[in-house]
């Protein structure tokens, strides 16, 4: 398996355009630069646990690399990041400083200058998307039913908390005029064959389609907690924090 042994793996289409397909995921894989890159931080800055994925087994060029986290509330200032790697000519180290986010007396500087902030919870979510995708993986590759349990158990908590669409929530609607949620996962043809009909008869009284059919709802976020939250990343050169 693909998250087992660190390789890579895409899925190609046959309806599209098979070249050109085989040649972006050539031109992802053809340059690796590192492998073995490892991220590491000091724990009275930063709550480890809270850290996405810290380990990568491979970085090519292009590519980017990042870990989003917790920073302690009692911390202040820069955090500093460690980083080690394989390369070429033996063992790569280096440190990235990772800035603060946006400072209240900066959010205030910005609207002054008509310059919009970092839009709010927005850090928070991108931890949350991370670790939804780390913790899949991780069942996926976890060899004991406990593992397996566990980190799809965490994944469904996170993704419900958030709001988040993946293979273990759904996409619910909110009708108004009625008292429940639909799934349409789980909806059959019996139930779209009623709602038709439904339709049908209202519109024949005068009634407008848009009531009875329903509106989406909007994804909500129910907001973050009181820490900080970290994110970093690299672009051509590995990095982040």
């Amino acid at each position: 398996h693909v998250l087992l042994h660190g390789g890579s793996a895409r899925r190609i289409y046959e309806d599209v355009d098979v070249a050109q397909q085989l040649h972006g995921f050539y031109k992802e894989v053809s340059t690796p630069l590192l492998m073995n890159v490892q991220f590491s931080y000091t724990t009275d800055a930063v709550v480890v646990e809270s850290l996405t994925r810290t380990h990568f087994h491979n970085y090519f060029k292009g590519s980017e690399l990042v870990v989003s986290g917790q920073t302690r509330s009692s911390h202040e200032g820069t955090i500093r990041a460690n980083i080690t790697g394989q390369g070429r000519n033996g063992e790569i180290t280096m440190g990235v400083t990772v800035w603060n986010l946006v400072s209240p007396p900066d959010r205030h500087l910005l609207r002054h200058l008509h310059l919009a902030p970092t839009p709010r919870n927005f850090v928070r979510r991108l931890w949350a998307f991370l670790s939804v995708k780390d913790l899949l993986d991780e069942e996926k590759a976890a060899v004991s039913h406990h593992a397996r349990a566990n980190a799809r158990r965490k994944a469904l908590a996170l993704a419900l908390q958030n709001h988040f669409v993946t293979p273990l929530t759904s996409l619910v609607v909110l009708q108004p005029d009625q008292e429940h949620c639909k799934d349409y996962e789980e909806d059959n043809l019996d139930d779209e064959q009623e709602e038709e009909s439904d339709v049908t008869r209202d519109t024949s009284d005068g009634a407008d389609v848009g009531d009875v059919a329903g509106e989406g709802s909007d994804v909500t976020d129910n907001g973050p907690g009181d820490s900080d939250i970290i994110t970093g990343g690299t672009d051509s050169m590995p990095g982040g924090g």
